[in-house]
């Protein structure tokens, strides 16, 4: 992006129709670190450098859009860790973590997921189970040998569709998968739920890739790293970069039956997009089983104790 705006002359901003503003995803990028899956941590000696345990009450989430293969003119398979943080409201979403992958073999990809559900101590995935994530779901539901670890994952089953669910011939098969079926609909919803969220400030992005690079510099031994490993620690802020770029290039209009389309430019991509809003969607319906839950709550029943006996 900076080389782009120095040496070519290319503006870096939204179109006049974006459905997403620069300055309500800019304003966001408030979380200073990211988490990593558990192999980094041992590249750097620095007794600071440890995996983030959950908080209290805090769900995480490993968010999948899919593609099938690699190239220019196809989308990426784009990973993205939630961490839902329980407040007052419901939960504050903490995009925490993000790769990319151009393509790539179904049991690949179902074996990259597993190490990053495992890595991350994820509680469900959010799968686009249309196309090609079909074939990621029916590697999930199976035992996966996992060569590069030496572990076999035990099969995973889907946990709101039935019909997802009956593909799975394991019964004790634990139900952490949300599948994602996209429709007009879904997606219209997705995308004003998602722009809500970044406006009201309930959704929170790494910060830029200077303040970044700034808290890895910081750590010790990060800087006798080869430049390889380096930028495997910069790549999460850098994808965060390309996130805002993606959706600040989405150009929304309203349907005859006042749904939100987005459109992405010709040759620009919406996967990075696609992954956080459907994670989102997935956060907000989590919230409202929460919320729900704080409501029927019995308030007489909060004082169990008796009161003291007056002498």
């Amino acid at each position: 992006i900076g080389f782009s705006m120095e040496m070519e002359a290319l503006w870096f901003g939204e179109s006049e129709k974006a459905f997403f503003k620069f300055e309500d995803l800019e304003k966001n990028r408030k979380i200073p670190k990211p988490l990593y899956p558990k192999d980094y941590y041992s590249l750097i000696k620095d007794s600071s450098f440890k995996p983030e345990p959950k908080q209290n009450g805090e769900i995480r989430l490993l968010s999948c859009d899919i593609a099938g293969m690699a190239g220019k003119e196809n989308d990426a398979s784009v990973y993205t860790i939630f961490r839902l943080i329980p407040t007052t409201r419901g939960y504050d979403r903490y995009i925490s973590y993000m790769e990319s992958l151009e393509g790539g073999h179904t049991v690949s990809q179902a074996i990259r997921i597993r190490q990053l559900y495992d890595d991350f101590d994820c509680d469900y995935i959010v799968l686009d189970t249309q196309n090609v994530g079909l074939g990621i779901f029916d590697q999930l539901i199976l035992p996966l040998y996992d060569k590069e670890r030496g572990v076999e994952y035990e099969p995973l089953n889907c946990i709101n569709d039935e019909k997802m669910a009956e593909r799975c011939v394991y019964p004790e098969a634990k139900k952490v998968i949300y599948s994602i079926k996209a429709s007009p609909q879904l997606n219209s919803e997705c995308a004003v739920f998602l722009r809500d969220g970044f406006k009201r400030g309930k959704i929170k992005l790494l910060v830029t890739e200077m303040e970044g690079k700034e808290f890895l510099k910081n750590l010790k031994g990060y800087d006798s790293l080869p430049d390889e490993q380096k930028i495997k620690f910069e790549l999460p802020y850098l994808q965060t970069s390309f996130l805002i770029n993606e959706m600040i290039n989405l150009e929304g209009e309203i349907t005859e039956n006042n749904l939100v389309k987005l459109k992405e430019p010709r040759s620009k991509r919406k996967d990075r997009y696609s992954s956080i809003t459907y994670g989102n969607y997935i956060a907000r319906q989590l919230e409202m089983k929460l919320n729900k839950k704080k409501k029927e709550i019995d308030p007489t029943k909060l004082f169990l104790f008796k009161s003291p006996t007056l002498m």
